[in-house]
């Protein structure tokens, strides 16, 4: 019967190959780990999407329902009988839709806010004057790319203290603004 097989069969050791195949239990074992692997990763999904909605009551709670109350009543910070303090605070917060509006934040004097971020695709360069970096990128035929913002909190920060002054801002159609007021238990 062997000498039907090929010729690189007949060199394994079959015996040892079939020793070497997973038992019932250990099969069973990696089934039952697969079907708790599936159930962990629902679980964590539908907890994901229970914080999800947690954080936008949440936020709901904290920016709209508890201010506008506030403002009813006509507190900005209070002491409930329950001992929980709460107060409200302005907030702003926006997100640049054009590089336009870098241009605006230049041009009406606030060009140290706008940085800009060159990402090279190399192992390593020496630090000099970005001109003369981006000139010898180029030069050299490697790739780059360049991009202006402005951290998040640094924008927070300049809007808070430009609406709250009534100072201009970018136009809307460039920055895109989020307002309001957020309440906080201390």
């Amino acid at each position: 019967m062997t000498d039907i097989l090929p010729e690189w069969l007949k060199e394994q050791d079959l015996e040892k190959d079939a020793a070497a195949l997973p038992t019932e239990e250990k099969l069973s074992r990696l089934a039952d780990l697969a079907i708790r692997m599936r159930r962990l990763e629902n679980d964590i999904e539908i907890q994901e999407a229970q914080l999800l909605e947690a954080k936008a009551k949440l936020k709901q709670i904290s920016e709209d329902y508890i201010p506008d109350l506030m403002q009813e009543i006509g507190v900005e910070k209070i002491t409930l009988s329950n001992g929980l303090k709460l107060s409200c605070k302005f907030f702003a917060s926006g997100k640049v839709l054009d590089d336009q509006a870098y241009d605006w934040f230049e041009n009406n004097g606030f060009a140290d806010l706008v940085k800009c971020e060159l990402t090279v695709k190399s192992r390593r360069i020496e630090k000099q004057d970005l001109a003369d970096v981006k000139q010898l990128i180029r030069d050299s035929g490697f790739e780059f790319t360049e991009k202006d913002s402005i951290h998040w909190q640094t924008l927070s920060a300049f809007l808070r203290e430009h609406i709250e002054e009534g100072k201009p801002i970018p136009p809307s159609n460039q920055l895109e603004v989020y307002r309001g007021f957020r309440a906080k238990i201390s």
